[in-house]
């Protein structure tokens, strides 16, 4: 029998990673380092078709990747992102889990502010229903911005 209080041995990278935040004083971060690895490994194995596509349709189309962003508008999160593709990667996370769970209604996930400066993200309780999450991304090109 397996001792509950055995606790999973953490590979060399993950030491060497740890002994990093510690050299770089962020010894708060160390609580969370399980946690963001499982995180990694789920993202590693994300299916990126799934995360571009309109809908969990299993087929889409090339104006669905190449089509303008005006066609796709309120659809794509960072021009990348889709609603069907972004509840997916919620799922595979265990994050629209939790979300469901606090809901009455079935929650609504929609995305504002294609080809603006800040979009965002609202997961509504229901079809119109009150607003029970909201993400924000802004981003920024040119000169002065953090990607020049």
């Amino acid at each position: 029998m397996r001792n509950p209080c055995h606790h999973r041995r953490l590979s060399f990278s993950a030491w060497r990673a740890a002994l990093d935040e510690v050299r770089k004083g962020r010894l708060d971060e160390l609580a969370h380092l399980p946690e963001r690895m499982r995180m990694w490994r789920i993202a590693e194995r994300l299916n990126a078709a799934r995360l571009h596509r309109p809908d969990d349709d299993e087929s889409f189309s090339l104006d669905d990747l190449v089509g303008s962003p005006e066609a796709r508008g309120g659809r794509v999160f960072l021009g990348v992102y889709s609603e069907a593709g972004l509840v997916y990667a919620f799922k595979q996370y265990g994050i629209w889990q939790r979300v469901v769970d606090i809901a009455r209604d079935e929650p609504v996930l929609r995305v504002e502010g294609t080809g603006e400066t800040v979009q965002s993200i609202h997961i509504t309780d229901g079809p119109g229903g009150p607003e029970m999450v909201e993400m924000r991304a802004s981003l920024r090109y040119g000169p002065g911005s953090d990607d020049s």
